[in-house]
Protein backbone atom coordinates (compact mmCIF):
# COMPACT_ATOMS: atom_id res chain seq x y z
CA UNK A 1 0.00 0.00 0.00
CA UNK A 2 1.37 3.13 -0.80
CA UNK A 3 2.65 5.19 2.55
CA UNK A 4 0.65 8.19 2.09
CA UNK A 5 -2.51 5.99 2.37
CA UNK A 6 -1.28 4.77 5.99
CA UNK A 7 0.38 7.79 7.30
CA UNK A 8 -0.96 10.36 9.87
CA UNK A 9 -2.26 13.56 8.17
CA UNK A 10 -0.31 16.60 8.08
CA UNK A 11 -1.75 19.85 8.41
CA UNK A 12 -3.76 21.62 5.45
CA UNK A 13 -5.91 20.78 2.64
CA UNK A 14 -6.95 18.11 2.62
CA UNK A 15 -5.18 16.97 -0.66
CA UNK A 16 -1.95 17.16 0.74
CA UNK A 17 -2.39 14.76 3.85
CA UNK A 18 -2.60 12.14 0.67
CA UNK A 19 1.15 13.34 -1.01
CA UNK A 20 4.43 12.29 0.54
CA UNK A 21 7.20 15.14 0.89
CA UNK A 22 8.76 14.15 -2.44
CA UNK A 23 5.36 14.39 -4.52
CA UNK A 24 4.05 17.58 -6.08
CA UNK A 25 0.54 18.95 -6.50
CA UNK A 26 -0.38 21.86 -8.74
CA UNK A 27 -3.62 23.56 -9.00
CA UNK A 28 -3.71 24.74 -12.32
CA UNK A 29 -7.03 26.44 -12.02
CA UNK A 30 -10.93 26.30 -10.11
CA UNK A 31 -11.03 22.22 -10.32
CA UNK A 32 -8.21 21.49 -11.98
CA UNK A 33 -5.35 19.48 -10.42
CA UNK A 34 -2.09 18.02 -11.36
CA UNK A 35 -0.86 15.47 -9.26
CA UNK A 36 2.52 13.65 -9.87
CA UNK A 37 3.36 10.87 -7.49
CA UNK A 38 6.48 8.93 -7.51
CA UNK A 39 7.27 5.55 -6.85
CA UNK A 40 3.80 3.71 -7.41
CA UNK A 41 4.75 0.29 -7.60
CA UNK A 42 1.56 -1.35 -9.24
CA UNK A 43 -1.84 -0.30 -11.14
CA UNK A 44 -4.25 -0.80 -7.66
CA UNK A 45 -2.01 1.02 -5.74
CA UNK A 46 -1.96 4.03 -8.28
CA UNK A 47 -5.48 3.86 -8.69
CA UNK A 48 -6.48 3.25 -4.57
CA UNK A 49 -4.24 6.60 -4.18
CA UNK A 50 -5.94 8.37 -7.17
CA UNK A 51 -9.86 7.35 -5.10
CA UNK A 52 -7.92 8.96 -2.40
CA UNK A 53 -6.74 12.01 -3.93
CA UNK A 54 -10.47 11.96 -5.72
CA UNK A 55 -11.81 12.41 -2.04
CA UNK A 56 -9.91 14.55 -0.87
CA UNK A 57 -10.28 16.99 -3.36
CA UNK A 58 -13.73 16.68 -3.05
CA UNK A 59 -13.84 18.09 0.32
CA UNK A 60 -14.91 22.26 0.64
CA UNK A 61 -12.50 24.43 -0.44
CA UNK A 62 -11.66 26.09 3.07
CA UNK A 63 -12.53 30.13 3.18
CA UNK A 64 -9.62 31.29 2.74
CA UNK A 65 -9.45 29.76 -0.66
CA UNK A 66 -12.23 31.31 -1.74
CA UNK A 67 -11.68 34.44 -0.68
CA UNK A 68 -8.39 34.51 -2.80
CA UNK A 69 -9.91 33.34 -5.27
CA UNK A 70 -12.22 36.01 -5.28
CA UNK A 71 -9.42 39.22 -4.99
CA UNK A 72 -7.53 37.56 -7.61
CA UNK A 73 -10.92 37.97 -9.47
CA UNK A 74 -11.24 41.48 -8.76
CA UNK A 75 -7.48 41.93 -9.70
CA UNK A 76 -8.17 40.66 -13.53
CA UNK A 77 -11.27 42.37 -13.44
CA UNK A 78 -9.50 46.56 -12.49
CA UNK A 79 -6.81 45.39 -15.47
CA UNK A 80 -4.61 42.77 -14.24
CA UNK A 81 -0.90 43.56 -12.48
CA UNK A 82 -2.76 44.87 -9.36
CA UNK A 83 -2.64 43.96 -5.70
CA UNK A 84 -6.16 43.58 -4.35
CA UNK A 85 -5.73 42.72 -0.41
CA UNK A 86 -7.46 39.52 1.23
CA UNK A 87 -9.50 40.32 3.91
CA UNK A 88 -9.64 36.66 6.03
CA UNK A 89 -13.04 36.36 8.46
CA UNK A 90 -12.44 37.67 11.81
CA UNK A 91 -11.91 33.78 13.53
CA UNK A 92 -9.40 33.19 11.36
CA UNK A 93 -7.37 35.97 12.38
CA UNK A 94 -8.47 34.45 16.32
CA UNK A 95 -5.47 32.98 17.54
CA UNK A 96 -6.07 30.25 20.54
CA UNK A 97 -4.95 31.46 23.94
Amino acid sequence: MHPSLTGSPSPGHGLLRCLRRDDLAARLGGDELLVMVFGIQDLANAEALAETILIAAAEPIDSLMQQADQAMYEAKRLGRNRLVPLQPPAAVLERPT
